[in-house]
């Protein structure tokens, strides 16, 4: 196998491990530490996210904001959120392995780093 097959070979078994992670939350139920996220009145807490506390007291208004409108959007599921969270940590694994490279490290160390 040569550059570009093998390539494609690595990301089909890596979109095929990072896929079973994530089938359990395909259902659209809350799965592991989502009870966290889960909000009784999420368009509530959109608005006044600068001046609450998170739940179990931690100051995160950005965060709060941003769940709450997933959670608002999803109709209660907690599949947007997962979804985000999905892609804001592929797009910062995209950026560390970019910046590795732009650092000298080599392309298999700047996978490693982005991963």
């Amino acid at each position: 196998m040569h550059g570009r097959a093998l390539r494609l070979v690595l990301f089909g078994a890596l979109a095929a491990v990072v896929f079973s992670i994530y089938a359990p939350v395909a259902g659209g139920k809350p799965f592991g530490d989502d009870w966290v996220y889960v909000m009784d009145q999420p368009a509530r807490h959109i608005g006044r996210a600068l001046f609450e506390l998170h739940p179990y007291h931690f100051y995160r208004p950005i965060p709060l904001a941003v769940t709450s409108g997933l959670q608002l959007a999803g109709h209660g599921s907690p599949v947007p959120i997962h979804v985000c969270n999905f892609l804001v940590h592929a797009l910062l694994a995209v950026v560390v392995a970019g910046l590795a490279v732009r650092l000298g490290i080599s392309n298999g160390g700047a996978v490693l780093a982005g991963a």
